[in-house]
C-alpha cells in the first residue's frame, strides 16, 4: 500500500477504505469517553486523539496506558517543571520558553482575526497562569503597545502569539517568592520545656520546613502549657512591605478538624505587624473572632498592607473572660512554618516588586497599587502627582500658609514666608500673633493706652474698645489736649485751673489766683485771697472778707485802715 497515489488518482475506479482493527475501535472509543480527549480517529494504521488542554494530536497505541500518555503531554509536565526549579535553584522568578502559537488578549494581541484562535488550548493556559501564580510580564510593561511577531498577508492579519519568537514573558508572582521571614530571629514568650531543643525550638517556625507538621518533625516550635498568654514573634531585620501572611498549624497526625486536639489551641487568635515589640505599639492584622474546630485551616493565609519590623502571634485565654466552648483553657503558640511575604526592598511595589514608588511618596506606597501612603512637602494626590495648591504647604499639603507680607504664597515645601511677614505676624512661617502690647511690622510697635490692652490691634495697633482716661485717637497715643481731661478727653477741666490731670482733672497745676482745693472749685475764705489763698485780707468793715482774687474790701475798711485793700492805717 506504499503507492496509495497511484491508487487514489481519477478514473482508477478505486476507493481506499482504511481497515480498523477491533482493538483500534475499542481504544478510540476509550479516547473518546476520556475527560482529557476531544476527539479521537484512526488514520493510516495508527488511531489519534486531541487533548483538550492544548489541542495538541497524540498518538496512541492499543498497550498504552492512556492516563498516563495524556499526563506525559498537559499540564501536569508543565507544573513538574516549575515545580523542578522551585526546588532545586531557588530562582525567584521564572522565564518559561516554548512555541504554543496562542494570543492571551484578542483584542490587543491580533488584527484583523474574526475569531478567538485555539480557544480551548488559550482557556488552558489562562488556566495555568491562574494555578501557578504567573503573568504575561511583557503586557505588565507594555499594556497598551500593539506590536506583533507573525503576519499573514492576503489578507492581511498579525497576532502576538505568545511563546513564539519573543519566548514567553511569564514570571513568577514575587509576593509569593519572597518569603520575607524565612531564617530570620524568632521570639516566642513561653518556650516549651519538657522536649530536646531542636523539637521544640522557636526559630523552627521560619526554618522553611513543613512537610511534618507534629511536634515530632522538629519542624515547629511548642509552647508551655497552662499560660494565659502565647506571643511568638519574628524580626524582620528591616523596615518592609508586607503583601499577606501564610500560618502552617502544628496538626499532628489527626485528620484536621474538631477531633484534633489542635485545632482549639488556635481560636481567637491574633496578628500584627510592628516596629517594636512594645503591645502599645502593634498595628492589628488580623483578629479570629469566627473561626471554630470546623472552619479554622491548617493552613491559614490573610493579605497584610502593612509595614513594620516584626511580626507578631497572640492569643490569650484571659481569666475572668468567657471564651466559647469550643476554645482551648489554656493560649498556645504552636507554630510550624510563619511565611511573611512581600517586598524584601522598600520603595518598590507591584507584582514583581520591581516598579519604584512615585517620586514624591513620603517614605513608601501601596504594594499592589503604588499609591502613596504619605506625600513628601509640597505634593497631594494618590500617587503623589499634583503640586500643593496656593496657599498650602507640607506633608499632604494638609498645613495653610501663614500671613506672608503681600499676600504672597508661602513656601509649598516648608511654608516659610520668603519675603517676610505681614504687620501684626512673626516667625519663620508668619503664623504667630504678636505679643500682647505691640503691633505692626515684625511686632516692632508698642500698643498705646487702650482701654483694655488686649484689644490692640496686633495689624495696626488700633485700639478697639477706645481709651484709658487722658488719651484719645484711634491708637490712643495722644494725651488730652491742654483744658480736657478724662474718658476720650470728653470733660473739660475747670475755668479756675491753670492746668489739670488729663486722667482725672485734678488740678495738679495749681489754681488761678482766688481758688482753691484738688479742682480749684472753692474759693478762698478766712481773710485769704490771691493765688493759692495765701495772702491776707486787709482790715475790712466788720472783719468781713476780702476779695478772693484781688483782695479789695468790698464792704469798706474797719476802723483806722484805709486804702483799696484796707491795709494802709490812718494816722
Amino acid at each position: 500500500m506504499r503507492k496509495r497515489s497511484v491508487i487514489k488518482q481519477k478514473g482508477s475506479g478505486l476507493k481506499l477504505v482504511d481497515d480498523v482493527t477491533r482493538p483500534n475501535t475499542e481504544l478510540i472509543t476509550a479516547l473518546l469517553k476520556h475527560s482529557e480527549i476531544s476527539s479521537a480517529w484512526y488514520f493510516n494504521g495508527s488511531v489519534f486523539g486531541m487533548l483538550t488542554s492544548n489541542e495538541k494530536r497524540v498518538k496512541f497505541d492499543i498497550l498504552d496506558d492512556i492516563d498516563r500518555k495524556i499526563k506525559g503531554h498537559s499540564k501536569a509536565d508543565f507544573r513538574l517543571v516549575v515545580s523542578i526549579y522551585d526546588k532545586e535553584f531557588d530562582n525567584e522568578n521564572y522565564v518559561l520558553c516554548g512555541d504554543f502559537n496562542i494570543a492571551i488578549n484578542q483584542n490587543i494581541d491580533t488584527q484583523n482575526y474574526s475569531h478567538v484562535n485555539n480557544p480551548r488550548a488559550r482557556g488552558k493556559l489562562l488556566e495555568i497562569m491562574s494555578d501557578l501564580d504567573l503573568i504575561d510580564y511583557y503586557r505588565v510593561l507594555n499594556p497598551d503597545k500593539k506590536m506583533y511577531t507573525w503576519r499573514k498577508k492576503n489578507p492581511m492579519k498579525q497576532d502576538i502569539l505568545l511563546m513564539e519568537i519573543r519566548g514567553i514573558t511569564i514570571s513568577h508572582s514575587s509576593y509569593k517568592k519572597h518569603n520575607l521571614a524565612l531564617k530570620k530571629l524568632a521570639f516566642q514568650q513561653h518556650p516549651y520545656q519538657g522536649l530536646s531543643q531542636n523539637l521544640v525550638d522557636t526559630h523552627n517556625a521560619v526554618d522553611g520546613l513543613k512537610s511534618n507538621l507534629s511536634v515530632w518533625g522538629g519542624q515547629c516550635t511548642l509552647s508551655d502549657n497552662l499560660q494565659t498568654t502565647a506571643t511568638w514573634w519574628v524580626y524582620l531585620a528591616n523596615i518592609v512591605s508586607i503583601h499577606h501572611i501564610t500560618i502552617y498549624y502544628m496538626t499532628g497526625s489527626e485528620a484536621w478538624g474538631p477531633l484534633n486536639g489542635y485545632t482549639k489551641w488556635f481560636l481567637g487568635f491574633s496578628l500584627y505587624v510592628s516596629n517594636t515589640t512594645y503591645r502599645k505599639d502593634w498595628i492589628l492584622c488580623f483578629k479570629d473572632t469566627a473561626f471554630n474546630t470546623s472552619t479554622i485551616p491548617a493552613v491559614f493565609n490573610t493579605t497584610c498592607f502593612e509595614r513594620g519590623k516584626f511580626v507578631i502571634y497572640h492569643n490569650e485565654r484571659l481569666q475572668g473572660i468567657v471564651y466559647p466552648d469550643d476554645y482551648s483553657r489554656s493560649a498556645y503558640n504552636d507554630l510550624c512554618e510563619v511565611e511573611v511575604f512581600g517586598c524584601p526592598t522598600s520603595g518598590y511595589y507591584g507584582t514583581n516588586c520591581s516598579l519604584p514608588c512615585p517620586e514624591h511618596c513620603l517614605t513608601h506606597c501601596h504594594i499592589e497599587k503604588g499609591t502613596c501612603q504619605a506625600c513628601k512637602p509640597g505634593y497631594q494626590g494618590q500617587r503623589c502627582e499634583q503640586v500643593c495648591p496656593i496657599g498650602t504647604y507640607g506633608i499632604n499639603c494638609k498645613w495653610t500658609c501663614g500671613q506672608c507680607a503681600n499676600s504672597l504664597p508661602c513656601s509649598r515645601f516648608d511654608g516659610t514666608c520668603n519675603a517676610g511677614c505681614s504687620p501684626g505676624y512673626f516667625g519663620r512661617l508668619c503664623n504667630k500673633v504678636c505679643f500682647l502690647g505691640h503691633y505692626g511690622q515684625d511686632c516692632t510697635e508698642s500698643c498705646g493706652h487702650c482701654s483694655n490692652l488686649s484689644d490692640c490691634s496686633n495689624v495696626d495697633g488700633t485700639c478697639q474698645t477706645g481709651c484709658t482716661f487722658g488719651y484719645y485717637e484711634r491708637k490712643c497715643k495722644k494725651e488730652c489736649p491742654f483744658g480736657f481731661f478724662g474718658k476720650n478727653c470728653s470733660n473739660n477741666c475747670n475755668l479756675t485751673c491753670k492746668g489739670c490731670n488729663s486722667v482725672s482733672g485734678v488740678c495738679d497745676r495749681g489754681c488761678h489766683a482766688g481758688w482753691k482745693g484738688d479742682y480749684c472749685q472753692e474759693k478762698c475764705n478766712e481773710n485769704m485771697y490771691g493765688m493759692n489763698c495765701s495772702i491776707h485780707c486787709g482790715i475790712c468793715h466788720n472783719a468781713s472778707q476780702c476779695d478772693h482774687i484781688n483782695g479789695s474790701c468790698l464792704n469798706g475798711c474797719g476802723n483806722g485802715f484805709t486804702g483799696g485793700r484796707c491795709t494802709d492805717g490812718i494816722e
